[in-house]
């Protein structure tokens, strides 16, 4: 019979328990040492197994832990690169709004410049066609005051030769 319970499976769990339990006392109260060291061998047995469950439950918890944390880190690590990108996109914007900004008051300044400018060359043409007017004016004005003081000259002549008509231009160039 010793040779069949050597073949025996051990069963495990709480059932396993159990017959170990009986084989146990079944064995103590048969006298028969090799039952109760089955009995025995069994109980360990069954610890054995729970105590393998246990570890394995434990590995496999390490182990989904550990995915759970692997995922956590590369969710984080996308999260950064989403936040990275999103980041850089809104500096992009910014420097292109500055950009845009810088170019408008560039143009801005250009076209107040050159309003200045040509207000500038305006005002130069006027002075010069006021400049050019008064010389005009100057110039007609000495025009004028040369016939007059001509006719005033030829006046006094015709009124010292009707004063004196033995004087002429000719007497005064010979005296």
């Amino acid at each position: 019979m010793a040779s069949e319970r050597e073949h025996e499976e051990v069963a495990g769990g709480m059932l396993g328990r159990v017959a170990a339990k009986v084989k146990q006392a079944a064995g103590r109260v048969l006298d028969d040492e090799d039952l109760e060291r089955e009995g025995q061998l069994q109980d360990a047995a069954v610890d054995a197994e729970r105590q393998a469950e246990e570890e394995v439950a434990e590995a496999q918890h390490e182990r989904v832990r550990a995915e759970l944390e692997e995922e956590r880190a590369e969710t984080e690590a996308a999260k950064a690169d989403v936040e990275a990108e999103r980041e850089r996109i809104e500096r992009e914007k910014q420097i292109q709004a500055d950009r845009e900004r810088a170019e408008q008051a560039a143009a801005e300044t250009e076209l107040r410049e050159r309003e200045r400018a040509e207000a500038d060359r305006q005002r130069q043409e006027q002075a010069a066609r006021s400049e050019e007017s008064e010389a005009l004016q100057d110039q007609a004005r000495g025009a004028m005051t040369a016939a007059q003081l001509e006719q005033a000259a030829e006046r006094r002549a015709a009124e010292a030769d009707r004063i004196d008509p033995d004087t002429g231009p000719e007497d005064q160039r010979s005296a």
